[in-house]
């Protein structure tokens, strides 16, 4: 039979698509485990709520809702409901000081921040916290400067604040901070763990990636920020006006550009054409405006050229989206097993 070199590509084509896609759908699923911890892992994991729920100095009512609503249920088939249900109840037990004994308060609160750590459900800082021990010296230092710059963010309560006091460049050096940070996760995570891997490296594995995915989601939650704060310093109208002088105006705009098309590239979603974009990115940049290229004007010539590559980067994220949106269906219809 002939080879035909068409066929192969067409197939491998169609593979790597499908790899990329398996690729979108494994993301989605790492938040939505639970913990590979040890202590979740064992034939009877999260047994301090039993010994709640038989503890004498709580009244009986109380102690028969633990029992049912929490115990049986993590006992049967936990699930992030449980975890709804014992916040509930942790506020409710927290709701007037002195009501309860302050020991049994005190184990519940434990419960419940046990429980987070089983479902994966703290907070981005509370993840990072987790895998801090695990970092080197660089890691370290880059931690150091998100959770700096996150924190002199924070401050700046609203998208008004950014247009006061530098509020735009400390937004922008959070994003920055952000990215360094993820590419050395994304780092110590291209390498596979070994057959015979302890458990804790499993579990610490699993950590860097929940981070991982974190900065990821909270990368978009800043740009989004970004883009407000752009608007209210004028939009496109204002880039557009600082134009014929120069493109220092546009510096801002297209850092947060390249920051946003690496957290793409972080994603496994076509790094090369990532990759080819920021580069013509930082290249436009460098060049900036010059009066004349041959016969035509060099802000023209400057101009069609971001356009371009901006064209190039508004096709890679629509096929991202469509991606998503065809792996993802917006109704999901359960067939029962009944039903004709």
């Amino acid at each position: 039979m002939e080879f035909n070199p068409n066929l192969w590509k067409d197939y491998r084509g169609a593979r790597m698509q499908r790899n990329i896609q398996d690729l979108l759908v494994i993301r989605k699923i790492h938040p939505c485990l639970p913990s590979f911890k040890s202590e979740f892992t064992a034939s009877v994991p999260l047994t301090r709520i039993r010994d709640i729920a038989h503890r004498n100095d709580i009244p009986h009512d109380l102690k028969q809702e633990i029992k049912h609503t929490i115990q049986n249920k993590l006992h049967r088939n936990a699930g992030p409901e449980d975890l709804i249900a014992t916040e509930a109840m942790l506020a409710r037990i927290t709701k007037t000081p002195g009501e309860y004994n302050e020991a049994f308060v005190e184990q519940f609160q434990i419960f419940y921040s046990e429980l987070k750590d089983f479902f994966n459900a703290g907070s981005l800082l509370e993840q990072l916290e987790s895998i801090e021990q695990s970092l080197n010296e660089s890691g370290l230092e880059a931690l150091s400067s998100f959770l700096k710059t996150k924190k002199n963010l924070d401050q700046l309560e609203d998208a008004k604040d950014l247009d006061e006091n530098g509020g735009v460049h400390v937004l922008l050096k959070t994003l920055l901070s952000l990215s360094y940070l993820r590419s050395i996760l994304m780092k110590g995570l291209e390498s596979g763990l070994r057959n015979d891997a302890p458990d804790s490296a499993i579990a610490m594995r699993q950590k860097w990636r929940l981070c991982e995915i974190g900065l990821e989601d909270y990368s978009f939650v800043l740009l989004s920020r970004y883009i407000n704060a752009l608007e209210a310093l004028g939009g496109s109208a204002s880039l557009a006006e600082g134009l014929p002088t120069n493109t220092s105006l546009w510096d801002d705009a297209l850092d947060a550009l390249i920051i946003g098309i690496n957290q793409v590239c972080f994603s496994g979603w076509k790094p090369n054409e990532c990759s080819a974009i920021v580069n013509e990115l930082l290249s436009w940049k460098q060049k900036g405006l010059s009066e004349f290229e041959g016969n035509e004007d060099g802000k023209y010539i400057w101009a069609l050229r971001l356009k371009a590559t901006l064209d190039r980067t508004g096709r890679l994220t629509e096929e991202y989206s469509e991606a998503l949106l065809s792996i993802f269906p917006e109704k999901v219809k359960v067939s029962l097993p009944n039903e004709e």
